[in-house]
């Protein structure tokens, strides 16, 4: 009888506890940007000479080339079902060259027409193609260890280059014409005249395949990329022209045409602009995720052309290494809620290349895409009065936006990538951290105003501004520490926490805090006494983001397990579990009438409205 008591006295608890709140997902918007059928696998990449925004671009996934224009946006001319494996313009920008597997050349017109019947002759693949400056003759890179040069009605000028003991990966022509230069995966360069005669080579200084070679528009050097992560220059004699370029796996060099510039592009994702003394002319860019296997600068040298290999997309970008416009997509890009405004009126959304927008709660985009960063933005905070807003990137920036998109302040200081930021409640100060455990505060203006402090072994996942003037981090030691606004340590907590701490949130009144991490579990604190009220298993993997409400009374949590959770500060459950993400839960905020809550997504676009109306 006594054990009927207990189970109905649990019961009733439970029904209690859902008694406690109304839980109803009020409104859902689904936000997507949108693919224009870009390449999804860009490969080759060249310019018209004749239209400095016009382009051609092989998608290696299924061999066809576009061509595409650009102004303002990005517009399809046509599609070339060629089964290309490279491709070249014409000086006079009306035929088209592709390439195939086969060792067939084909040649069309701006309607995507054959011109003449498939050249033949090499044995095997033909891996690149480059016109020369007039326009009579094509070069062609082969599987076959051979470079063979042709007229345009498919008739073979020379006999075939022969030097390369392996596949030729790339050639190209001098700007005079007089001159080739081809590369291949047997680490060698080998520079010809136009006659199929030796000038220089095989020149060794990779250890590696040489992907790519280019000559400078003086004609005095060449630039070969190679997979041995080193560009190296070359005179015309074939003699060593200053130290190897290192930066990245290469695999892809090009010379502005107008400008003392090159750039080459990598196998880990980024994009070197250099000038031609080697010198970095801007930061590392690091737009792509993964493989950038293609590369071309426009010929009006202001601007050039990237392609990520895995990601899909083709990218501008100014002579700063600055982003134009959004990229061609084959694809629409993953969309991440980094933060509410204080009001939630909006949220800010960002994508997979460095750029985010402004959403209202229905969906709506507020003003233009926010354009500068070039690589991955890992954190966003909301100035208290809404009027600016300030993004941390793995570019290893900061920028201070303006509420309509304009760059106020590019805050450089940090060595390694930033992962977290936060401005103070009144908008003085702004704290930032990295994943090499360090952090630093800027005023607004962006004047540091401490040095990069050393706060914990690995990554800071967490950086908070708090009401009393002290910043707290969280790191992947599984500690939070408080530091004054000089960068001098406070207090430290220990939680034995697995993994990275990612989340913290303060109530209102700055009686309690919360932290949780990659290992699930939710820690309460006193925030006076340091005692830890509770410790919370609240969900299945990583705890992303924690917010207290209006009134600290309660507290939400949501996770990479797609659940959003309310919990009293006894750390006892309220209600249901709320589920309606695809996948992770980034980031939760109450609204200010205290019954209603938001939530944004991490992978699915998506920003939900739940009521929460507690009726005790």
């Amino acid at each position: 009888m006594k054990s009927f008591r207990n189970k109905i006295i649990v019961i009733l608890s439970f029904m209690i506890n859902l008694d406690l709140v109304a839980q109803t997902l009020i409104t859902e918007v689904q936000i997507k940007s949108p693919s224009l059928e870009g390449p999804l696998t860009p490969v080759r990449l060249t310019f018209d000479q004749t239209k400095p925004n016009r382009f051609a671009v092989v998608d290696v996934s299924d061999g066809s080339i576009g061509v595409w224009r650009f102004n303002k946006s990005f517009e399809k001319e046509i599609r070339i079902a060629a089964n290309a494996v490279a491709v070249a313009i014409s000086p006079n920008g009306e035929i088209i060259a592709s390439s195939n597997v086969k060792g067939e050349i084909f040649l069309w017109n701006n309607n995507g027409e054959l011109i003449e019947q498939p050249f033949k002759g090499h044995a095997g693949s033909v891996q690149d193609l480059d016109f020369s400056p007039d326009g009579l003759t094509l070069a062609s890179a082969g599987y076959d260890h051979t470079v063979r040069l042709w007229d345009l009605k498919g008739n073979q000028k020379t006999k075939p280059f022969k030097g390369h003991k392996k596949w030729v990966r790339s050639v190209s022509f001098s700007p005079s014409g007089k001159k080739i230069a081809s590369s291949g995966i047997d680490g060698t360069v080998m520079i010809w005249d136009n006659k199929g005669n030796l000038i220089a080579g095989p020149l060794i200084g990779h250890n590696r395949w040489v992907e790519s070679v280019k000559f400078s528009p003086d004609e005095e050097f060449i630039a070969s990329a190679g997979d041995d992560g080193f560009v190296r220059l070359w005179n015309i004699d074939g003699s060593v022209r200053g130290n190897p370029l290192s930066g990245h796996r290469a695999w892809v060099v090009d010379f502005a045409p107008c400008n003392e510039l090159m750039a080459s592009a990598g196998d880990d994702g980024t994009v070197v602009l250099r000038h031609l003394d080697g010198t970095l002319k801007a930061p590392i860019i690091r737009g792509h995720a993964g493989s950038v296997q293609a590369l071309a600068f426009s010929p009006n040298c202001k601007f050039f052309a990237t392609g990520g290999y895995y990601d899909g997309t083709v990218r501008l970008w100014n002579l700063e290494g600055e982003p134009i416009g959004e990229p061609l997509r084959a694809y629409n890009p993953w969309l991440r809620t980094l933060e509410f405004d204080q009001e939630v009126r909006y949220a800010i959304m960002a994508g997979d290349d460095g750029s985010f927008k402004l959403y209202s709660m229905d969906g709506k985009q507020l003003g233009k895409t926010f354009l500068g960063h070039n690589s991955w933005i890992e954190a966003a905070s909301i100035s208290t009065d809404g009027k600016k807003i300030v993004t941390a990137s793995y570019d290893k920036t900061l920028k201070i936006w303006s509420a309509n998109g304009e760059i106020l302040e590019t805050l450089r200081g940090h060595s390694a990538r930033i992962t977290a930021v936060d401005y103070s409640l009144d908008g003085s100060i702004i704290a930032s951290a990295d994943e090499s455990g360090k952090f630093r505060i800027w005023d607004t203006e962006g004047k540091p105003l401490t040095e990069l402090v050393d706060a914990h072994t690995g990554t800071i996942g967490v950086i908070k501004v708090a009401k009393n003037a002290q910043v707290y981090t969280g790191g992947e030691d599984g500690k939070i520490r408080s530091w004054d606004l000089k960068g001098n340590p406070i207090s430290e907590i220990n939680l034995n926490h697995k993994g990275l701490i990612r989340t913290i949130d303060f109530s209102p009144t700055m009686e309690n805090f919360i932290a949780s991490g990659n290992d699930g579990v939710v820690f309460i604190w006193d925030y006076k006494s340091l005692n830890q009220l509770a410790s919370i298993p609240a969900h299945r993997g990583w705890v992303r983001t924690l917010s207290f409400s209006q009134d600290g009374n309660i507290f939400a949590s949501g996770g990479d397990d797609g659940t959003v959770r309310l919990w009293n500060l006894k750390g006892k459950p309220i209600g249901n579990k709320m589920f309606g993400h695809n996948n992770s839960v980034n980031k939760i905020k109450f609204l200010p009438d205290n019954k209603r809550i938001a939530t944004g997504g991490y992978f699915d676009g998506k920003i939900q409205i739940w009521s929460i109306n507690i009726t005790k």
